[in-house]
């Protein structure tokens, strides 16, 4: 009789641990493939000043936020990096966006950390102050290329 208690338990204790991971997991997988609303796939040729990025960068990305007031509102914003001066973006939520980018490399300085933690490497954003805030775009469907100049 013991035995049989121990079982149930046991039993009850692995079907509770399924129920909980179902009902995790369910709703992750259903919906229109995960997007909600149309998508883009841009790609194009991010420069700075008519002139490619440079090669020694240490970071470069762009960031595809959607407008707060867009029917896009409720997407997720898309960030990529850019290689050799170009990106390529699958998933652009359509509808009215904010592009931003991330453009730094490091300047050759170091700064000493509070308390003999070590040092870290001083970098500058390449980005022009204007662009700063991000630029206003507004996808479509069918667009596939879109260049920005900063």
């Amino acid at each position: 009789m013991r035995a049989a208690v121990v079982t149930s338990r046991v039993l009850k204790l692995h079907a509770s641990r399924w129920m909980v991971l179902l009902l995790v997991a369910l709703p992750a997988g259903c919906g229109k493939s995960g997007n909600e609303w149309p998508v883009a796939h841009l790609q194009g040729q991010v420069t700075i000043g008519g002139k490619p990025v440079p090669s020694d960068v240490h970071q470069a990305r762009i960031v595809f936020t959607p407008s707060q007031s867009g029917a896009n509102r409720r997407a997720k914003a898309v960030m990529v990096s850019i290689v050799n001066g170009r990106y390529d973006a699958p998933d652009v939520p359509v509808g009215p966006l904010t592009v931003s980018f991330d453009i730094s490399r490091y300047t050759g300085e170091e700064r000493q950390l509070d308390g003999n933690r070590g040092t870290v490497k001083i970098s500058e954003s390449l980005v022009p102050q204007d662009a700063w805030g991000g630029i206003a775009y507004e996808a479509a469907e069918d667009d596939s290329t879109k260049d920005f100049d900063l």
